[in-house]
């Protein structure tokens, strides 16, 4: 991705990222350290030994880079679980950054560049074999950092450190095909690439709160290299030069007996076991919940299927809200599309709505629907058109439209939606926001 902490990300095949490590327990950790004490260097990225609350002396120490900087850079809507490797390390010390000793890296315990950008990687160390060695672990923070917070960056990659401070979080970022959570802005540091993974550190504590993971090199919007800022309303801004960093507190909800594990409750990691259903077959449903799964099509084609390439963070078009949207048609040529989703309406529901925002752009002209547009609801053998678009229909923003599913109620139902276009002139049918309420 577009980081501030790596070689060119056309180069990103990045390496497994280094950690700070800690001899001493999760409660008597140290609290203050050198610049580059438990900082690591890889070959074209940085990282850190970190100790997670509740780790025992005897655990494998553990490293924390990038998603990016693990060799080849997964995919939007993926993530590495459990998978052997053989990397190296070397973790470095003092105000010098000199070298400490070599560690091996035998498995990536986890990474993924959806809603961050993060990998733990294991090595075959314990923390008690490297305190022996005077290699203390950096303490991975549990909770949310502040505003304003003094923070430093120090790259093992660059033997370099940048230090500044939080300036205020991200609500979502988008680079390319990937989007972040809450990342972090930094107000003055600007980390070259190559500082990868990169812990940031809280400059009082020593505590590291995030990882440094891109940065906006040319001022275009939204592309590798360039992340730009999405707000919770949707709008979109490109600040030049500007870097980001990626909270590592929620990987804290993940850890146990040594390792991350995605089936704990409350880790909410990408790729993490969804919470079970309730056991009351009828439960009392949240009004304002969506039923939906990835109804805002952030997290790619989680939840739906249908045409290949159909879901999109291209920036042709701007999304309704975030960085993707859906995007039927737009062809020129004879052709279909759809999308669909299964869901289940509750019985009890008191007034299931299904709501959704559109947009048609359209090189057609004249007064005939060339190209259309159309949502269908499938119960079992049965089919009802709910909603009609066409050419005829071009606007310049999004528009709202509602569809009462009552007559759903306690029954599992398809909700379709589909494009066909003529053989001449391209209509676009945009489509974001889709949700299913119980009422």
């Amino acid at each position: 991705m577009a980081v501030r902490t790596r070689i060119p990300l056309v180069a990103l095949s990045a390496v497994v990222g280094a950690a700070t490590l800690a001899s001493a327990p999760a409660s008597s950790a140290a609290t203050r350290f050198a610049t580059y004490d438990a900082i690591v260097a890889l070959d074209n990225c940085s990282g850190s030994l970190v100790r997670f609350p509740g780790a025992a002396d005897t655990d494998k120490a553990l490293v924390l880079t990038n998603g990016h900087c693990i060799g080849t850079m997964p995919e939007p809507s993926t993530f590495v679980y459990d998978k052997a490797v053989t990397r190296s390390a070397t973790v470095l010390g003092g105000s010098d950054a000199h070298t400490v000793t070599k560690l091996t890296l035998d498995r990536l315990q986890y990474a993924t560049m959806t809603g961050t950008d993060v990998a733990v990687y294991r090595s075959t160390s314990t923390y008690a074999q490297l305190a022996a060695k005077n290699v203390t672990a950096r303490p991975l923070a549990a909770t949310h950092p502040s505003d304003e917070t003094s923070i430093d960056i120090p790259s093992g990659y660059w033997k370099q450190h940048y230090g500044c401070a939080i300036n205020g979080f991200v609500y979502r970022l988008k680079e390319g095909g990937y989007t972040m959570n809450d990342s972090i802005r930094y107000s003055t540091c600007q980390t070259p690439h190559g500082s990868s993974g990169s812990p940031i550190v809280d400059a009082t504590s020593g505590t590291v709160i995030g990882i440094n993971n891109t940065g906006n090199d040319d001022g275009k919007r939204c592309t590798l290299d360039n992340p730009c800022e999405v707000d919770a309303a949707g709008n979109v801004s490109v600040h030049q030069g500007q870097s980001y960093g990626q909270q590592t507190y929620p990987l804290t909800a993940c850890f146990t007996a040594g390792r991350i594990d995605l089936g704990l409750k409350g880790c909410t990691l990408f790729g993490a076991t969804p919470a079970q259903p309730p056991t009351d077959p009828t439960p009392t449903p949240t009004p304002d919940t969506n039923l939906l799964v990835n109804g805002d099509f952030e997290s790619g084609t989680r939840g739906w299927g249908g045409t290949t390439g159909a879901i999109t963070t291209d920036v042709t078009y701007a999304a309704h809200g975030g960085a993707a949207k859906a995007w039927l048609g737009g062809n020129g040529r004879r052709v279909s599309e759809s999308l669909s989703q299964s869901v289940t309406i509750p019985a009890n529901a008191k007034t299931p709505t299904l709501t959704y925002w559109s947009r048609v752009v359209t090189a057609e002209t004249g007064s005939r629907a060339y190209d259309t547009f159309s949502l269908d609801v499938v119960d079992g053998t049965s089919t009802k058109r709910v909603a009609s678009a066409s050419n005829l229909d071009a606007s310049s923003d999004y528009v709202r439209h509602t569809v009462d599913l009552s007559a759903y109620k306690g029954r599992s139902v398809t909700l379709r939606f589909s494009e066909s276009e003529d053989a001449d002139l391209a209509t676009s049918f945009l489509v974001d926001d889709v949700s299913v309420t119980a009422g």
